[in-house]
């Protein structure tokens, strides 16, 4: 029961909770504050009517338009569109509540003051219309609770009080009715949305995708003018993760064609006519092109490629914040399209830039998040003290985030994304900027958290992909270019081997007649510097063994 009615709320329930309770002991304490001035200013309004009367009248308003606000805000892209959207409601009110003071009339349809009873405005402003004209006079005694529903003791004789409280507390049901299922299907800057039919999906209710028959079809980028040949293990992957059966049982991840598509704005013209620019179309970036990729449980992967590769889009779309444009994937068999609010259940995030707040100190961080993963009391204690030893910064606990450095802070970020005990993880970029010291540290951390999760990790190191990375898969201008365990890579594409050999400045040509006479086969790289001399070894040379072991005992001779 408690799982039905949980997926009933927006995907951000417990934010629009807080913010309800927030904005609501608002609006009662200036519903009070309003009341209590009134009546110190010996207003007959307040002093003559029944306090109950207006104070239910002003607090189901204050109320209702506290669900309005949900609407309109899942309208609101940008903060910079409030004030203007502000404006607008305040206008629309107010010639919705001059209409309302026409359609309230004794001889209105009763149809036409319902529809003007679904603006909240209206049945305030009916309200207080006949509390005013209860008070008039001076010697107008007020209305009291008894009129409650009694509509003839009012002035417009159609509408009791009991009816305005009516149509205000089914006003604030529509509005929140209306803003739960708008968070769900409007898209935002951020998350993905559903489908306008979204509660009739019987994945919706069960928390299970369903079945994929066939996989999702391409899309082609107009933009690329060559189609480039496609790599075998490529090839391979993207057959293994389209065709059924033949993935393993135990894959954890499954991408099929996932494709990002930002749409661009129209090309620069001459001028702004229609006539001249009628022709223009927008211009698309294909950030993410059709990509094919599985995870197996138990592994690490690491996205390897160049800024602009499309490593922290497909990140974004995998952990729900962007929608995908095209493709589909599955994170333990439920898919990202119908079932992100279960999977983000699972699943521990540490973004590209830190999310942290300066004022708090890295032990509040994690007693925070520990929090939003529900882990309480000695556990939660547990886990902050397991997290702060991970990470190695004991020493900062108490330390404002804020006179953090760029390591302690990313180490930071990396802790928050391991509380719980996440069953897949996702690390973007979390060594970018370090030091060697601190960059070892989050190898180390990693190397000790990985045992029983999955973790995707990004970054631009071929050394730290090598050192980490189960699998490697590298990205390029938005497509998989190659992918495979690190010594596949190096089978296929490695060039060789390079040496470098420290020795004395007068004895460089001694130590490359040596290599030159021994190995044949390798170049020297360079012009010797300071008695170092790098040499260029091929791939092929089968030579190295009984090679390294005679420089080794003549290491004494060439000074090595």
């Amino acid at each position: 029961m408690l799982t039905t009615i949980t997926s009933l709320l927006p995907k951000d329930s417990a934010y629009w909770v807080s913010w309800f309770i927030t904005l609501s002991c608002y609006s009662t304490s200036t519903v009070l504050i309003l009341i209590t001035t009134g009546s110190i200013f010996q207003f007959s309004f307040f002093l003559h009517n029944n306090f109950f009367l207006y104070f239910f009248l002003m607090e189901l308003f204050a109320l209702s338009m506290v669900t309005m606000t949900f609407l309109v805000s899942t309208w609101v892209k940008k903060a910079s569109a409030t004030t203007g959207v502000g404006f607008l409601v305040f206008i629309l009110g107010y010639f919705m509540q001059i209409g309302a003071a026409v359609a309230f009339g004794t001889k209105s349809p009763v149809g036409l003051r319902a529809f003007f009873s679904l603006f909240s405005p209206d049945c305030l402003q009916v309200g207080l219309s006949e509390l005013g004209l209860a008070t008039a006079k001076a010697a107008d005694p007020g209305l009291s609770w008894s009129d409650v529903n009694d509509a003839k003791a009012l002035a417009n004789g159609t509408t009791s009080f009991a009816d305005l409280y009516g149509w205000l507390v089914l006003d604030f049901f529509i509005y929140l009715l209306l803003a739960m299922y708008c968070d769900n299907v409007i898209p935002s800057a951020y998350g993905t949305s559903r489908p306008w039919y979204y509660f009739m999906m019987p994945s919706y209710w069960t928390g299970k995708s369903r079945p994929q028959n066939k996989a999702p079809d391409k899309l082609r980028d107009p933009n690329e003018k060559v189609q480039h040949d496609i790599d075998i293990d490529v090839k391979a992957e993207e057959e293994s993760v389209t065709l059924a059966g033949k993935l393993p049982e135990h894959t954890a991840v499954q991408i099929v064609n996932l494709n990002k598509v930002y749409v661009g704005n129209e090309e620069e013209g001459c001028c702004s006519c229609f006539s001249c620019c009628k022709e223009k179309k927008p211009k698309n970036f294909y950030a993410v092109k059709n990509l094919c990729l599985s995870i197996q449980s138990d592994t690490l992967l690491c996205l390897l490629g160049p800024n602009g590769a499309g490593k922290t889009t497909t990140i974004h779309m995998l952990v729900g914040f962007h929608e995908a444009t095209a493709g589909s994937a599955t994170i333990f068999g439920k898919s990202i399209k119908e079932n992100m609010s279960e999977i983000q259940r699972e699943m521990g995030v540490c973004p590209q830039f830190d999310i942290l707040w300066s004022e708090l100190s890295g032990e509040e961080h994690l007693y925070l998040f520990s929090g939003l993963r529900n882990i309480t009391g000695d556990s939660q204690s547990a886990e902050v003290e397991r997290l702060l030893q991970a990470v190695e910064l004991e020493f900062a606990r108490n330390m404002r985030a804020g006179s953090y450095s760029g390591g302690m802070r990313r180490r930071l970020s990396v802790a928050i994304a391991l509380i719980g005990d996440p069953k897949i993880v996702f690390l973007d970029e979390p060594t970018t900027g370090m030091d060697p010291i601190s960059r070892r540290k989050v190898w180390n951390i990693i190397e000790k958290e990985k045992k029983g999760k999955v973790i995707v990790l990004t970054t631009h190191s071929m050394e730290e992909a090598d050192i980490l990375g189960d699998k490697i898969a590298i990205m390029g201008n938005g497509r998989l270019q190659c992918v495979g365990t690190s010594l596949r890579l190096k089978q296929r594409f490695g060039a060789g081997y390079r040496v470098t050999v420290g020795t004395r400045e007068d004895n460089v040509a001694t130590v490359q007649t040596f290599f030159s006479e021994n190995l044949p086969t390798s170049v020297l790289h360079g012009t010797p510097i300071g008695g170092y001399l790098t040499f260029n070894i091929p791939r092929e040379n089968t030579e190295l063994v009984p090679f390294f072991k005679k420089m080794e005992k003549n290491a004494k001779e060439l000074a090595i």
